[in-house]
């Protein structure tokens, strides 16, 4: 056997090599991306379960607030007003999060669509509606631009998903 065969031998191993180390980094790179989708999945869903949990569930007070403000954000007081912006802030930045991390492909369309539907039922709320006008301008201008556009289409509002929301004098 010349050099020359030798030669070509060991090409023809170092190509294979490369050809499989090629084939492993994309299994590792697939299997990364599916962990990092799996991941960001969960911290939306636990980042969601933990605002309803601190600021609704955990607070009575909050949480009628929170009913009485979706009806109409004029009918609070000024604490009330605060308390009422504090908690849309975070139901929006959340819903924000969950688009901005399925435009970067890391979260499934579903499930963002799943977290922006909440967001717009809540926003088809009249109270809300009120709110959104005046303090969309601490969002995104991509998100704002989103949720206007969807806002543009029929959709349920949130006493239609979750009839409990609806005031017990009937409004």
């Amino acid at each position: 056997m010349s050099i020359q065969d030798l030669g070509s031998i060991g090409e023809f191993v170092a190509a294979l090599a490369t050809i499989l180390t090629l084939v492993y980094l994309a299994m590792q790179i697939r299997r990364n991306t599916s962990v990092a989708r799996a991941s960001a999945t969960q911290d939306v869903l636990n980042s969601h379960r933990l605002l309803i949990r601190e600021l609704l569930t955990l607070n009575p007070k909050v949480d009628d607030i929170f009913v009485r403000g979706i009806h109409s954000f004029t009918s609070l007081d000024r604490g009330e007003q605060r308390r009422f912006h504090y908690t849309m802030s975070e139901f929006m930045l959340h819903a924000q999060n969950a688009l901005q991390l399925q435009q970067k492909g890391v979260l499934d369309n579903s499930d963002a669509d799943v977290w922006m539907g909440f967001a717009l039922q809540i926003l088809r709320m009249p109270g809300s509606a009120q709110w959104w006008v005046t303090q969309r301008r601490i969002m995104d201008p991509a998100f704002c631009a989103e949720v206007d556009e969807r806002l543009q289409k029929p959709g349920e509002s949130l006493t239609d998903v979750l009839p409990h929301f609806i005031l017990e004098d009937g409004a």
